[in-house]
């Protein structure tokens, strides 16, 4: 009797090709993944969404800072929580747009603006004082800007 061992990356191959794949949901392995339901962050997200409760009446929320150790879940729930409100808000015809960023991949607080307000759908105009800039006249539609910042340190 011989045993045949297959080369692992075959063996791997043929279960995938099966429908046998280790990994039942892949999505949850995305950087963008937020899952249906946090798990030990109930307080959190409750509190995070009384201060955006605003928001969902067409008012300006209050600044809020989160902040705590890295890899807590701050960033995660304020991006679910903040998507639930702008899924409530689409039902009821008011649009919100939510513009996020890492600091981490931005040199500088300029460079943050800009990306914000590159996925508000501003252009940047090029001044003879500044680099770029946004005009106020093209802010006019944005009633209220809430900017989420992960900001690590270096």
């Amino acid at each position: 009797m011989s045993i045949t061992t297959l080369d692992p990356v075959e063996r791997l191959l043929d279960n995938v090709e099966q429908g046998n794949s280790i990994i039942k949901n892949p999505n949850v392995l995305r950087h963008d993944y937020i899952p249906k339901r946090i798990l030990h962050r109930d307080k959190q997200q409750e509190l995070v969404t009384q201060s955006l409760i605003p928001l969902y009446k067409k008012s300006i929320p209050p600044n809020l800072l989160v902040y705590g150790k890295p890899g807590t879940g701050k960033t995660l729930v304020v991006k679910k929580v903040l998507n639930q409100i702008q899924n409530r808000v689409d039902k009821n015809s008011y649009r919100i747009k939510i513009a996020t960023t890492n600091a981490k991949d931005q040199s500088n607080l300029y460079n943050v603006l800009v990306d914000l307000g590159r996925q508000l759908g501003l252009k940047p105009k090029r001044h003879r004082t500044t680099n770029f800039g946004y005009q106020v006249q093209d802010c006019q539609s944005v009633k209220s800007l809430i900017a989420f910042f992960t900001l690590l340190k270096k």
